[in-house]
């Protein structure tokens, strides 16, 4: 059932092909395709003549062309600017072809050799063909080169834009490090970027590194400078800032435009202040401001948050009276919303006012609802909407993998689990640490424990990071197997991955070892727990005076107790009844009915156990006349007895 796959990304695989493909070294001198067909001075001089769209050596080009080989015949022929360029622009008319970040890449470079001037036309498109972060990584020195030769401060804030969209953010600084050192200034709207990013990561110190620098180089803050800071308030929860920077907007000659009014009612939604949200997009239209879809899709997504489905369904129709078309992040918080909430007909109703609005689905439409089947346990036809996913061409991703893989879980299916891991990971989709959980709690919650351990182990060697919950499920599951060596080991290798356990941790293998019997274990492991300042709970507190009293270990129960009490940790119904239990098992009638007074006067209300333990003792000592009493009492308390406190009457 376990596998350990291989796993490489499609865009790591680009990544890798881009600098075998772009790198200077030399190249054969033919073409590494078809060689007998033609050779390298042949293409190159087809496309150095004017007439080359008619020569005739076209289609046996055309059958071995690929985004590799018309990178290498840019990067070795000797072609010029216009042949190149021609070359490059017949490649993308071919209508199996698909120019990628390395073909851009390599027309620059071929550009490059020339005195081409034109150069920083291609930055846009070579940009935009990059895929992933590491595409873009690897073009970043390129486009640098263009923008100096080209003295284009726009290369540069295109660039940084491109690196913004990633969150690349040392990236970034090492580019505007590049701008500074060169004869390029930066202008507003490379400072706005640089503050945007750092915003948008909630680091409001660099962000105003960047605004002074901006006020220091005599540049005016526009609307954008001012709505990057209100989402950087908002981002680190300081919303009375944010609130102000909002208010100042007007008064620093700077309007308000419709993206400052949907930052700040997002922020306002996301700290649940809804009412001051409304209330500022009341104000919208009367400051100049229109609405728009985005904006009222946040408050769509804010209604549902609050279980406000009536309300989000008005704000909807209202959508719709403006003349404005919902897109599919508007439909997909209604059927976030409806599944939610259990109503799955309606959220499938939206489904099919999306299709006919002639807006696509995309894959978090299906992963919603997928996820509300799967809440109502009807796995069937959310594993059914998982092809139909697949069928239209969406490709599922973790979460809408991981979702089906909790469903069969809960019911028990871990092979159809293991299945979706399976195909999960022949999708290149890497498990997450949700994705590790399930299947570690599923398969300790089924008693297939070793099988749990040996499914840890494996994402371990292939390098899948897991958390502290992951470890814990484990170790759980190890406890109550009764291979607690092993759960002590889990601790010890969790450590050692940084990962700092909790008190529940402790109090699982404390728990352990007690019933194991193991008394001089579990001490070390408390005292090691104390060592770690790890805060034990009431509950490792009681597990250990249990174990003592069990020892009939009183006073050294006594001082873990008082310990307790010092340290600041309120003893619980349980804790007394263990002393209670252990006094009346012994004959100790007036320390059971002292530890009774006490816990009453620390505000501990005894529990149906207390008053059954108290009932036994007192029936077992034959003092009947106190357990009616202490019946009496429980039942004044509005503590319904259970049937073993009855048959200590029988």
């Amino acid at each position: 059932m376990l596998r350990s796959t291989a796993i490489l990304s499609n865009c790591h695989r680009s990544a890798l092909l881009l600098r075998a493909t772009t790198s200077s070294s030399a190249a054969p001198a033919t073409c590494s395709l078809n060689t007998e067909i033609l050779t390298d001075e042949q293409i190159s001089s087809i496309f150095s003549h004017p007439d080359w769209r008619n020569s005739t050596s076209l289609d046996s080009l055309a059958k071995s062309l690929s985004p590799a080989l018309l990178s290498r015949l840019l990067l070795s022929l000797p072609l010029d600017p216009s042949a190149a360029i021609s070359l490059f622009n017949w490649a993308g008319e071919r209508p199996a072809f698909r120019h990628t970040a390395y073909t851009h890449a390599a027309l620059i470079r071929s550009l490059l050799r020339s005195s081409f001037l034109s150069l920083d036309k291609f930055v846009t498109p070579t940009i935009q063909s990059c895929l992933c972060p590491d595409e873009l990584r690897d073009v970043i020195d390129l486009i640098i080169s263009v923008a100096a030769r080209c003295h284009s401060i726009r290369c540069f804030n295109l660039l940084l834009m491109a690196l913004r969209r990633y969150s690349m953010i040392e990236e970034m600084e090492s580019v505007f490090e590049r701008i500074n050192k060169g004869e390029i200034f930066p202008n507003l709207h490379t400072y706005n970027t640089m503050m945007d990013a750092y915003c948008k990561a909630g680091n409001l110190a660099q962000a105003k590194v960047y605004f002074d620098q901006l006020i220091s180089a005599g540049l005016i803050p526009d609307s954008f400078t001012y709505t990057s800071l209100i989402l950087g308030h908002c981002k680190t929860n300081n919303l009375a800032r944010a609130c102000w920077f909002f208010i100042m907007m007007p008064e620093n000659h700077c309007p308000r435009n419709e993206v400052s009014y949907t930052v700040i009612i997002h922020g306002l939604c996301e700290a649940g202040r809804i009412n001051e949200a409304f209330a500022i997009f009341s104000r919208m239209e009367d400051d100049g401001c229109k609405p728009d879809v985005h904006c009222y899709t946040v408050l769509v997504h804010c209604l549902i948050k609050e279980g406000r489905i009536g309300d989000a369904e008005a704000m909807m129709d209202a959508i719709r009276r403006k003349g404005l078309v919902p897109g599919v992040v508007t439909f997909n918080a209604l059927i976030d919303g409806y599944c939610k909430n259990g109503r799955i007909i309606s959220a499938f109703g939206v489904l099919e006012i999306m299709k006919s609005k002639g807006c696509k689905p995309d894959v978090q439409t299906y992963s919603e609802l997928i996820h509300g089947l799967c809440c109502q346990r009807r796995l069937h036809e959310a594993m059914s909407l998982l092809s139909r996913m697949i069928q239209i061409g969406l490709s599922p991703n973790i979460v809408t993998y991981t979702t089906l893989i909790q469903g069969q879980c809960s019911e028990g299916h871990l092979d159809i689990a293991f299945d979706l891991l399976d195909l999960m990971e022949a999708n290149s989709l890497v498990p997450n640490e949700q994705t590790s959980l399930i299947l570690v709690d599923a398969l300790c919650k089924m008693k297939n424990v070793e099988e749990a351990y040996e499914f840890f182990n494996s994402i371990i060697k292939r390098g899948i990071k897991v958390n502290k919950l992951v470890c814990t499920a484990l170790i759980d599951g190890l406890c109550k197997a009764g291979k607690v060596k092993e759960a002590h080991l889990m601790l010890d290798e969790m450590m050692s991955k940084g990962l700092v356990p909790d008190p529940y941790v402790y109090g699982v293998i404390l728990d352990a070892l007690c019933r194991e019997n193991k008394p001089e274990e579990a001490k070390s492991l408390f005292v090691h727990m104390l060592k770690r300042k790890i805060k034990p709970t009431a509950v490792c507190y009681t597990i250990l005076i249990g174990m003592l009293l069990n020892e009939d270990e009183f006073e050294d129960a006594k001082m873990v107790f008082y310990e307790m009490l010092s340290s600041g940790c309120r003893p619980d119904a349980f804790t007394y009844t263990s002393f209670i239990h252990s006094y009346f098992n012994c004959g100790r009638l007036e320390d059971a009915e002292d530890m009774l007074m006490k816990m009453k006067g620390d505000g501990v209300h005894p529990s149906v156990v207390t008053y059954t333990v108290v009932i036994d003792g007192y029936r077992s000592m034959g003092l009947m006349d106190q357990a009616f009493s202490a019946l009496k009492e429980m039942i004044m308390a509005a503590i319904e007895p259970n049937d073993v406190t009855f048959f200590n009457f029988v």
